[in-house]
């Protein structure tokens, strides 16, 4: 018994265990936990939909060389997506400030083609040039101190490491060496009519060049120049050879950001970018958005003292938004609290899935509500970015307005009279404005709302930056700029539609190699790793990128590798290198499964430049499509192909459209390539130590109707039946048939006999890839002109692209002898291999009657 007792117990424990484990690691199905992902299948549209639909997200990664350090290569990974329908509600508090109607400089940026210098370096090459029983002179000591011309005669030879072209013209030297000639302390010459100089390899040296002109001029030496043997001619002029021009100059072509600064109204500024946020989120045209926006101002002037107001209600009317912002103008004083409150009572009527609030200033605070009850602060607090120098939050307010309306804080005195409205609210103090406006957010925060705050023109404005940052519901949600204001709310319009969530980026490791290279990654202050948004950190050699929400803004890493060789290694110039082990970022989808994408894994040449050739999908005019065929933008364009890197020798001048090749079932739309931005790029491109990249559009070729090879035959003992019914005019009937493979509907079939042989226009059968017949008519119809019967296919017709169908029909025929069945389908008759037969011979032996 007690053994049976002590299994029991095990069995009950065990049981015991079992159910304390959680239900869904119990019975994980992939895509369940962040541990078992779901890999990337692209015929998996599912959990990986294709741009635009929801939910779509992208990932790329790029490394160049950088042109001022050896070795060292800058790697940039991005992600962003397509956001889900979730249901948004966003509010825009603009200052309307009366400082809002200051000038700022604006600098806009665009890309342009100009023509540019670039040195292109010579071909560095081990030169050997030899000369037999050379007369020359040195000096040599006697008498202790005194010296006398010696004459030598020898075998002599000069060591070069040199510049040439790539035809191994002699352009410079970069040093020299020389063997054979007499050896001594003092000084040579080549002869008694000549000058003296110190060191025979001193070509920098007048005398000394035109000595070793006259011994090694003319003669040659060999070398080898990429990949091509050449002599090269020592110089026979003192300039030449004493020059050191290790690269020449050309004039290239390329895309250059062009920089253009102007004068505008911040306020004009600010409604520029509220519009272009109001059109990231609100397309026009897109009427089943589930998205809205509001319009909230605050100033003093024209709404009593330090008030907001409610421009527009949440709406998804793009026009009547736009027409609201308009209408907006700076005067009066910078009340941001007034605008937060508001924006939170609008978003408190709100059912949205998700509230945010975008706060855009030019100022600090002067002025606020008064605050009537406060408590310690909280870890809590610091969570939702509350300023950890204050250990209190105010937690309740009056309507009551306190501030000047010029100035940050409470107190200010002077010889001509101040103000003061400090307060207590317990034993708090109060003494800013700053704290009403960031407890008023943090209440905000509490309540479900993000808030993104802009500090427009700011940087010297200490007060002003530390209450939009602690406004913010995060510090990266924080911006600061002094111009692009429309590119930042667009950037905030694009990371509030979510793709994906909880992102972490993994296996950033270095990176090791069995071609005796390996790859470190960098971590110093000229080689920061940077992430936005979130945080990457460096640790035991690998990069950990926690960057949360997956968005339409993009979101990237930037971290810098080291080539670094193992032992005596010499790697080939034309070796490509890999730049990273496999990348990959785990995220739970838009349907909240956890699933995974990995990054592609940019290559490097070793020694040349590097050139990454992609053809894109497009329609016959050059546009991006997705696989559906929709015209999509140039960054989600689809990838038909990808040569990975390859290898070019430095100095080279391509041509870019030799690049455009034939690719299996598409045509090339342009052979003028374009850059990853979609920029056009000339054809002749410079190689350089920068990865070159070339995009071409290549559209689908339209799917051919053909006749299956040798697919007209005749029926031999497995024929179909015979149809009942059908008229016969001639005393012999045969039934033939082809198979089609249906890859269009415009294909149209001539057919028709001779010697006699009459189609029956009554008698065509239609049957489906499994021999079943299907209704002809349903899908084909046939008319007989002359002898000749027409057959065609309905533009309604259901019949499927590249599948067999079998047609037959009866051929009457009352002569014996040999007559010919003609096929006729134009140019659409191809097939491969080309050697369909258009027509077959039929005997014809003897004739009966058909019963």
């Amino acid at each position: 018994m007690r053994p049976l007792k002590r299994i029991l117990c095990i069995i009950i424990a065990i049981l015991m265990m079992v159910t304390m484990i959680p239900g869904n690691y119990l019975f994980a199905a992939p895509g369940d936990t962040e541990d078992d992902p779901i890999p990337y299948n692209r015929n998996d549209t599912t959990n990986f939909p294709q741009y635009p639909n929801e939910g779509y997200v992208r990932v790329d990664k790029k490394a160049v060389w950088l042109e001022d350090e050896d070795n060292i290569a800058k790697v940039t990974m991005t992600l962003d997506g397509a956001g889900v329908k979730q249901g948004t509600d966003a509010v825009l508090v603009i200052d309307r400030s009366g400082s809002m109607d200051d000038n700022v400089n604006v600098t806009r940026t665009y890309e342009k083609e100009v023509e540019v210098e670039k040195q292109v370096p010579y071909n560095e090459v081990q030169l050997t040039y030899n000369a037999s029983n050379v007369s020359h002179q040195y000096e040599e000591r006697y008498l202790l101190i005194l010296y006398r011309w010696q004459t030598a005669t020898s075998n002599v030879s000069i060591t070069l490491t040199a510049y040439v072209d790539d035809d191994g013209n002699y352009k410079g030297y970069k040093n020299v060496s020389v063997s054979g000639f007499h050896s001594t302390d003092r000084n040579y010459r080549l002869n008694s009519s000549s000058s003296s100089f110190s060191s025979w390899s001193q070509i920098s040296n007048n005398n000394c060049a035109n000595a070793l002109i006259s011994i090694f001029g003319g003669r040659t030496a060999a070398a080898t120049v990429k990949g091509k043997n050449v002599n090269v001619i020592f110089p026979t002029t003192r300039s030449l050879l004493q020059s050191t021009q290790s690269s020449y100059t050309v004039m290239v072509k390329e895309m250059q950001t062009i920089s253009e600064t102007t004068s505008v109204k911040k306020m004009n500024n600010a409604k520029e970018a509220a519009k272009a946020f109001v059109d990231a989120l609100l397309p026009e045209g897109n009427e089943d958005t589930l998205n809205r926006i509001a319009v909230v101002s605050y100033s003093s002037s024209g709404y009593g003292k330090g008030t907001a107001f409610e421009d527009s209600a949440l709406t998804n009317d793009n026009a009547s938004l736009k027409s609201a912002i308009n209408g907006i103008a700076a005067t009066g004083g910078t009340h941001i609290q007034a605008g937060i409150k508001m924006a939170q009572d609008i978003l408190s009527e709100s059912n949205a899935v998700n509230k945010y609030i975008v706060l855009v200033s030019d100022g600090e605070p002067t002025f606020s509500y008064r605050a009537n009850a406060a408590r310690q602060r909280t870890q809590t607090d610091l969570d939702l970015n509350y300023p950890s120098d204050t250990n209190y939050v105010l937690t309740s307010f009056t309507t009551n307005v306190v501030g000047s309306g010029s100035d940050y804080g409470y107190y200010k005195s002077g010889w001509l009279g101040g103000f003061d409205y400090r307060y207590y609210v317990g034993s708090y103090r109060v003494i800013d404005n700053g704290i009403p406006t960031i407890s008023q957010a943090l209440m905000a925060k509490q309540a479900g709302i993000k808030i993104y705050t802009v500090g427009f023109d700011v940087s010297n404005n200490s007060d002003a930056k530390y209450t939009m940052e602690y406004v913010a519901s995060d510090k990266d949600m924080f911006y600061l700029t002094t111009d692009d204001l429309s590119g930042v709310f667009t950037e905030i319009a694009g990371r509030i539609a979510k793709a994906g969530t909880d992102a972490r980026v993994n296996g950033l490791a270095s990176i090791s190699s069995d071609g005796g290279y390996y790859f470190t990654i960098l971590n110093d202050s000229k080689h920061p790793i940077t992430a936005k948004p979130g945080s990457a950190t460096l640790n035991d050699n690998a990069i950990t990128w926690n960057l949360g929400d997956i968005t339409e803004s993009a979101a990237e890493l930037t971290y810098y590798i080291k080539l670094n060789l193992s032992g005596d290694i010499v790697l080939p110039p034309d070796a490509m290198l890999s730049t990273g082990e496999i990348a990959s970022v785990v995220y739970k989808n838009y349907r909240g499964v956890w699933v995974e994408r990995t990054f592609p894994d940019p290559k490097l040449s070793a020694g040349g430049g590097t050139l990454n050739v992609k053809y894109y999908l497009s329609d016959e005019d050059g546009k991006p499509i997705n696989n559906d065929g929709e015209v999509i933008p140039y960054k989600e364009r689809v990838i038909l192909y990808d040569n990975e890197g390859e290898s070019i020798g430095l100095g080279e001048t391509i041509s870019a459209s030799s690049y455009a090749k034939p690719f299996k079932d598409h045509e090339v739309q342009s052979n003028t390539a374009q850059d990853e931005n979609g920029n056009t790029l000339s054809d002749s491109i410079l190689v350089t130590r920068s990865t070159i990249y070339l995009n071409f559009p290549y559209y689908p070729m339209p799917k051919e109707s053909k006749l299956k090879n040798f697919s007209m035959y005749k029926f031999d003992g497995n024929e179909p039946a015979p149809t009942a019914g059908l008229e016969t005019i001639e005393k012999m009937t045969y039934i033939f048939g082809l198979k089609l493979e249906l890859g269009s509907k415009e294909l149209e079939l001539n057919i028709s006999a001779d010697n006699g042989g009459n189609i029956d226009v009554n008698s065509f059968r239609l049957y489906d890839e499994n021999n079943d017949i299907m209704n002809f008519y349903d899908y084909m119809f046939v008319s007989k002109v002359g002898n000749k019967c027409i057959l065609g296919f309905k533009s309604d017709t259901d019949m499927e692209s590249e599948k067999d169908y079998t047609i037959i029909y009866n051929v009457k025929n009352n002569n014996v002898g040999n007559y010919k069945m003609y096929i006729d389908g134009g140019d659409l008759l191809v097939s491969e291999p080309e050697s369909v037969s258009k027509e077959l011979q039929i005997e014809v032996t003897k004739t009966k009657d058909i019963q």
